[in-house]
């Protein structure tokens, strides 16, 4: 059985076109996957588009730190003759520098077979590397869990990242077999909005408050397919207040 993608979606920077985007979401044979360019890197969307679709060919063969750098080596965001001829100063050393980005995916771990969810055990295998983050939610909106930052864990203000350049892992890979009670959904989103929501949960004591986070986050819980129009208006809302104007994503995913 696998996970379906009940809704999502992305928004740039505040007057930035969706092309400098650098958030991408991957749904592959193997994987769900977010990942988060690193601004100020070389084609930071380019290679977070490339790292997921890596992870998602190889992702059988990634048990740990060592096992995912390896998987990395000799990978580009483009061939030689696809990348554009850096004449600046400053593309040469974004260049030097290689493509940055931090990444979660969603698999099932416990099994040989190319499946998200592992029904039997109610486990999801969750990876990162870096400062994404996931939301178990009941389906009444309440927080559940949260993974790698959940109550009581301060989220970070940087947490590494995944490099074009060697060595590819920079920070640390973590992984969990993450249990998912009956009639809950997972949230998996990029920084800005792990860090708007966690903070949000702390600050207001919404940790398992029966309709806290449809009420700080309504798209959890009333969104279906693309909804990345409706998801600009509320971040341009929430960017006045809490919200850290950057690239922004999310995705909703259930059994």
């Amino acid at each position: 059985m696998r996970l379906r993608v009940i809704a999502q979606g992305t928004v740039p920077k505040s007057g930035e076109s969706g092309e400098s985007n650098a958030d991408r979401v991957y749904v592959g044979n193997s994987l769900v996957g977010i990942a988060d360019g690193v601004s100020q890197s070389y084609q930071p969307g380019l290679w977070a588009e490339k790292l997921l679709a890596t992870i998602d060919e190889q992702c059988q063969n990634i048990r740990d730190g060592e096992t995912f750098e390896n998987t990395l080596i000799g990978v580009s965001s483009s061939s030689p003759s696809e990348k554009a001829v850096e004449t600046s100063w400053y593309g040469k050393r974004l260049e030097a520098r290689g493509g940055q980005s931090t990444v979660l995916w969603c698999r099932d771990g416990l099994t040989k077979r190319f499946v998200l969810w592992n029904r039997t055990q109610r486990t999801l295998r969750l990876s990162a590397v870096g400062d994404c983050q996931a939301f178990v939610i009941s389906r009444s909106g309440e927080f559940v869990s949260g993974w790698p930052f959940g109550k009581g864990v301060e989220y970070p203000a940087a947490n590494g990242a995944v490099s074009e350049i060697a060595p590819h892992i920079r920070g640390e890979f973590q992984s969990i077999d993450l249990s998912i009670p009956n009639s809950c959904q997972v949230l998996i989103v990029t920084d800005a909005l792990g860090r708007y929501l966690h903070s949000r949960l702390t600050l207001e004591n919404g940790w398992g408050v029966n309709g806290f986070m449809s009420t700080i986050f309504p798209l959890a819980s009333s969104s279906r397919g693309d909804v990345s129009d409706a998801f600009a208006i509320w971040v341009a809302k929430e960017r006045k207040d809490q919200l850290a104007d950057d690239d922004t994503t999310f995705v909703l995913l259930a059994p």
